[in-house]
């Protein structure tokens, strides 16, 4: 797998931690095994994160983020014993890439060389100790901050010594005893709750000293000065438990804590405490940085009525008292008192091998992991065989439909995986009645999918066949499992299982080993223990074979699966909508409005109005802020003197203004159910239409070359010259970011930048590892580089540790500023003959019935498009798109015969400095006064003409070229911008006229 870094939400929380620390300076024991002390000035922290909060500290985010007012309130000061940071962030948005990289940064930046990771459970564990141990990590990541290494030590259980002396545990003596004298190591102690609770192990003697006086390990890290980074703190109550074991006998210096949801701490109270980062989970699902859902549950919706439901009525857990919890036949109103370890059967003989595990106060928990309060239901027949039956085929019918579209319908393929939560390891372990339902069934399916596509013409389609064969010769390997039980079982084959599930994730993504032979594992089975921190980015589709029984958070549950897909290749796929398909019993039929609910809610607790608030908004809309206020206070909307909403007109307020308001896009959460089994994640494609457009789509949809103009030596070194003369040598102190030039195989140039970080020492570099970036980073030659330094410097005296990532930095900026000015005319286009990927057409040039509907948009709305649209829905991406494919053109002078969206990765322009990019429409245009049809491409910009940057502005401008060359062999073929509140048909009367109305965008 590879990392894609620099992901703005990422680099936002990664700057967020490191500005709490401005102008600190670190306090280095002459020990070089602890950390430096870093919270000595409270003052100067605490004024910090007053500004990262109100979105002050200068480069501090990429955009213009402050954090949300409600989440300024701490509920606690623990600045008396520690200093606490938190970080919220949505489950599959990268928590643990940010939380490693931001160890990186405190290294580089502030020497902060000791840090203690920990997480609730062993599956967490698990997949935090494969990220940070994995080949990307080091390739990515160490390399990215000069080859500094990251040394693991993870502690695990130990084994009991009966004889000799009892050293300490050789992952705590480790990371105790290693330095970081050279200033490029770093050493993190990763652990679990049950492991740093742990008497026998953190809590005994040794005979051993560590640190030179110190036998006991809590004793040991409370000497290191660590820094701890937790993870899913609403795991970790501050009064309870492991953090009071951390806070008492550990004694961290800082806490930071990453996770979407923290400890609750009565009504309305959260445990939060100087938050400087949130992405909640609103803008992480509208951001397209997570997959979206899709609910379907089994039901006859008319029989529902009519089936038995047991109701919780009692929980008796008095002391003195025998621990009993009453049960309810809502039908037969019959009772049942049961007590621990009775079984459920007694209520109702689908409750075989379901009984009562443990009853508290408040809860009743089953064995099968199911949590109980009072007034909760269970629906027996759901535990039944012939219920279970029926959701294990709908999930593997599920599961083949998403492996189809990621295996055959794009260029890259992905890997697809389904999670099956069960209740009982027995009818799973030891060929239970489950697992040989689900081998059976799937068998079926295989012999029905090979027969299908063996004998198909496609290529794509025949290789499949070939993974579907290996799967059935293979059917054992296509499953593995995992349970709390396994954890102590001898039997090699269940070991095998679970190193899959917990420890090599990374190979169970991949279509083929390293070794070429199809990796068949796809289905993957647990109890309830993977519902929190586990994690597969390619899980597709989870079913649930059991309810949640008590009310849980519906975020949490999907979350397993919430994440981007990674191809073949390991790379992240997000340029399109991934659905994870999200399968239950009919007892939680409600399950998508409480998931878009708990998603809406959670935006709304961030959201609130203020006199500021609007201002911003109406300068943004280009709205007369007099007359804005106005009319939110005639309308009763605001109140006139604090600016907030009146409760009893939120709901016209928010009808007037959608866009004010922060609320989940449509089509991100599916109740398939509700839309009667109709949704689909494709639309169909209007053949007459198509038929119409072909021609237009063969000749724009084709591969162009972007040829840029030799550059001659002399006037690169010229360049060079000028730079250094100007001055290079980067001072301490200030903001920088990294840029990147990546060529591509069609000559496109692309800068890549990094929002990085304020420095206050200089990195220098060997001057070979600097010749060598400098290279990658601007393709100037390295023997250029260095003859230019050489005779430069023969003349003007070279300043102290100039070659150094700063100077790297600065050399890498003023380049691209040199080589936008020099190459904004010196490029040209040429057609090359190489296939191009066609969603709208098949291998044969026959049209497809449909296309992916994300392809073509990732917001849907209920309009019907226009009958000369290429397509039977609307999908779009802004409003302004959305406008154009559900509104008329009405001009006298043209009309339009027909028109459609480009598919996403289609019409790809390489331009010569910001990468590829694909215009949005097309059109097929008749001409009133009965002369040839014009065709026309179309860019929709949703903005003004002043909020269109630079980098747009180049890329309007290199698609102008190309279609000044393309229209000398397609005639009358033209582009176009458009730009915000312009109608199409302004656009194309103009084109019409031979004006362009938009001629002032381009450079």
């Amino acid at each position: 797998m590879k990392l894609e870094q620099n992901l703005p939400h990422q680099i936002n929380a990664i700057n967020a931690v490191l500005r709490v620390f401005d102008n600190i300076e670190g306090r280095f024991s002459a020990d070089r095994t602890k950390c430096p002390f870093m919270t000595s000035d409270l003052e100067t922290i605490k004024t910090n994160i007053v500004q990262i909060q109100n979105g002050e500290k200068s480069g501090c985010f990429s955009d213009d983020y402050s954090v949300p007012e409600t989440l300024r309130q701490n509920y606690t000061d623990s600045s008396a014993h520690y200093l606490n940071i938190d970080i919220k962030m949505e489950t599959g948005t990268g928590k643990t890439y940010v939380y490693t990289r931001t160890m990186f940064e405190l290294h580089q930046k502030y020497g902060v060389n000791k840090f203690i990771v920990l997480v609730p459970t062993v599956p967490i564990k698990e997949g935090a100790k494969s990220f940070l141990k994995s080949a990307y990590m080091k390739s990515d990541l160490q390399s990215l901050y000069g080859g500094t290494e990251l040394r693991l030590h993870v502690l695990d259980a130990q084994k009991q010594h009966t004889r000799g002396r009892k050293p300490f545990p050789a992952a705590i003596q480790a990371f105790a005893e290693n330095t970081d004298l050279n200033g490029n190591k770093i050493d993190v102690l990763l652990t679990n709750s049950g492991m740093l609770n742990s008497a026998k192990t953190m809590d005994a003697e040794y005979d051993q000293t560590l640190l030179g006086t110190f036998t006991n390990p809590y004793q040991v890290l409370r000497n290191i000065n660590p820094f701890v980074i937790i993870d899913e703190p609403h795991k970790f109550n501050r009064t309870k438990g492991t953090f009071k074991t951390l806070v008492e006998k550990i004694k961290p210096q800082v806490i930071i804590r990453y996770g979407a949801t923290f400890p609750e701490m009565g009504k309305d109270k959260i445990d939060y405490e100087n938050v400087v980062y949130s992405l909640n989970s609103c803008r992480a699902f509208n951001d397209n940085l997570v997959k979206g859902v899709q609910v379907e549950y089994i039901a006859d919706e008319d029989k529902i009525k009519d089936r038995v439901k047991i109701k919780v009525l009692e929980i008796n857990a008095a002391k003195g008292e025998a621990k009993s919890v009453r049960f309810q036949n809502e039908q037969t109103k019959k009772t049942f008192d049961l007590q621990e370890n009775a079984s459920l059967s007694e209520i109702d003989v689908s409750f075989q091998n379901i009984h009562v595990a443990v009853i508290s106060k408040a809860e009743v928990q089953l064995n099968n992991g199911m949590i109980l309060h009072k007034s909760d239901s269970l629906y027996p027949d759901i535990f039944g065989e012939t219920f279970q039956t029926t959701m294990l085929n709908l999930a593997i019918d599920r599961h083949f439909e998403k492996e189809y579209d990621n295996f055959c319908a794009d260029v890259k393929k992905i890997k697809t995986l389904s999670l099956f939560f069960i209740d009982s390891i027995q009818s799973f372990r030891d060929d239970g009645f489950l697992r040989q339902e689900f081998e059976r069934l799937l068998k079926e399916k295989f012999h029905d999918l090979i027969k299908k596509y063996q004998k198909s013409a496609r290529r794509e389609e025949k290789e499949y066949a070939d993974y579907l064969l290996f799967s059935l010769k293979n059917l054992k390997k296509t499953i593995a499992g995992y349970f709390a039980e396994d954890n102590n079982t001898d039997s090699d084959e269940v070991r095998q299982e679970v190193d899959k599930v917990l420890r090599q994730k990374d190979e169970i993504i991949k279509i083929k080993t390293e070794n070429g032979e199809w990796e068949p594992t796809r289905f993957i089975f647990s109890k309830w223990t993977l519902k929190e921190g586990w994690d597969n980015p390619n899980i597709f589709v989870i079913a649930k074979l059991r309810s949640s029984g008590s009310e849980t958070s519906k975020l949490q549950e999907v979350g397993r699966g919430l994440r981007l897909p990674v191809d073949e290749l390991g790379e992240r796929q997000s340029e399109r909508q991934f659905y994870l398909r999200y399968i239950i019993d009919y007892s939680e039929k409600d399950f998508a409005e409480k998931l878009l609910s708990e998603i809406n809610f959670g935006a709304e607790v961030e959201f609130k109005i203020t006199k500021s608030f609007l201002e911003e908004y109406a300068k943004k809309k280009q709205i007369d802020i007099k007359a804005f206020f106005k009319d939110l206070i005639v309308k009763d909307y605001i109140d006139p003197e604090t600016h907030e909403p009146i409760s009893d007109n939120l709901s016209a307020f928010k009808e007037n203004y959608p866009d004010l308001f922060t609320s989940l896009n449509e089509g991100k959460i599916v109740n398939v159910n509700a839309a009667g089994g109709k949704f689909s994640e494709k639309v169909k494609i209007r053949k007459k239409n198509y038929d119409k457009l072909a021609s237009l789509w063969r000749s724009i949809n084709q591969k162009f070359y972007l040829h840029i103009d030799s550059t001659k030596e002399e006037d690169l070194k010229e360049m060079l010259f000028t730079m250094l003369k100007k001055g290079i040598d980067a001072s301490s102190n200030v903001s920088t970011s990294i840029r990147q030039t990546t060529k591509s195989d069609d000559g496109s140039v692309k800068f890549t930048s990094e929002t990085g970080s304020a420095f206050s020492l200089k990195k220098e570099m060997p001057y070979s590892d600097f010749l060598k970036k400098a290279q990658n980073e601007t393709n100037i030659p390295i023997t250029l580089l260095h003859e230019v330094f050489c005779e430069y410097f023969k003349e003007h005296p070279l300043p102290e540790k100039f070659f150094s990532k700063q100077t790297l930095r600065r050399l890498i900026e003023d380049y691209r500023d040199w080589y936008i000015k020099t190459f904004a005319e010196k490029y040209s286009y040429e057609k090359v003959n190489a296939p191009v990927a066609d969603p709208l057409c098949d291998e044969n040039n026959s049209v497809k019935e449909y296309v992916v509907r994300n392809d073509i948009g990732v917001l849907n709305c209920k309009e019907t498009p226009l009958e000369n649209y290429l397509y039977d829905s609307c999908a779009y991406d802004s409003d302004l798109e959305r406008s154009n494919i559900t509104h008329d053109i009405k001009s006298r002078i043209a009309s339009v015969e027909v028109y459609g969206k480009i598919p996403r990765r289609t019409v790809r322009i390489p331009t010569y400095a910001d990468g590829t990019y694909s215009p949005d429409f097309m059109y097929v245009i008749n001409r009133q006064n009965g002369k040839q049809q014009l065709n026309l491409v179309v860019e929709t910009k949703d903005k003004t003409k002043d909020h269109i940057d630079p980098e747009e502005r180049r890329k309007i401008t290199a698609a102008r070229k190309l279609f000044e060359k393309l229209r000398k062999e397609v005639p009358d073929v033209y582009y176009r911008p458009q730009i915000s509140k312009q109608d199409m048909t302004e656009i194309i009367e103009s084109v019409i006229k031979g004006d362009d109305i938009n001629n002032d965008l381009y450079l």
